[in-house]
């Protein structure tokens, strides 16, 4: 799945400042049913699969090498910097957390000899299924302040959406006197009834839809 011919053009194209970069675009499952919609490549397809793997804790490691060819091929490493800490947003659970970052978190640090942020971050209480509360609601989190204090983080989050939870856990990262440096997710949600273009997937180079019906064309 990952193609390293394009980490050049794609560092050149689709690296936003100091800010944040993604993947791949990610089509929610639920839109794959509705017949009127454009077909989705099988690129697009292939990466539905491999999220629902990664989220399972499952066949991570086209993951940690993308993200480590970015990261290093923009700098962001021990070598050019040793104050770097890795911080992946964790999931709704203390248990799914587990599953998806531990080891993820891990190699990942590895491959671009920065800290691991995972054991300095716990969650306190667990996020309550919208479908049992009948609201959104958010995790508490405990930032290790005395570990982050200082400290330059790359923030990672598996999936994001509109980013709000990005952005409150930047602000927790402030809170703690830590400095996000970049942040970076495997995808960014794509909804094919709110979209009149075909977007290319930065990391491949390849299209989201096969040819689009008229009204999408």
């Amino acid at each position: 799945m990952v193609d390293n011919c394009f980490i050049a053009k794609f560092v050149a194209t689709h690296y936003i400042g100091s800010v944040a970069f993604f993947l791949y675009y990610y089509i929610p499952k639920g839109y794959m049913a509705e017949a009127n919609l454009p077909k989705v490549t099988n690129d697009a397809l292939e990466f539905q699969r491999y999220v629902w793997d990664f989220k399972a804790g499952l066949h991570q490691e086209w993951a940690i090498g993308a993200v480590a060819n970015v990261l290093n091929k923009l700098g962001y490493n021990g070598q050019t910097n040793p104050n770097l800490v890795l911080a992946c947003i964790p999931a709704s659970t203390v248990a799914a957390n587990h599953r998806r970052y531990h080891d993820f978190s891990g190699e990942l640090c590895k491959r671009i000899n920065v800290q691991d942020g995972f054991a300095h971050i716990k969650i306190v209480q667990e996020k309550a299924p919208k479908h049992i509360s009948g609201v959104e609601t958010e995790e508490v989190l405990s930032f290790d302040r005395e570990f982050f204090a200082g400290k330059d983080v790359i923030v990672f989050d598996d999936v994001v959406t509109k980013g709000r939870s990005m952005l409150r856990f930047m602000r927790k990262l402030r809170e703690v006197n830590a400095r996000p440096v970049i942040c970076c997710s495997l995808g960014m949600t794509l909804f094919p009834s709110q979209t009149f273009l075909n977007p290319i997937n930065p990391y491949t180079a390849k299209p989201i839809f096969e040819l689009m019906p008229a009204p999408y064309w």
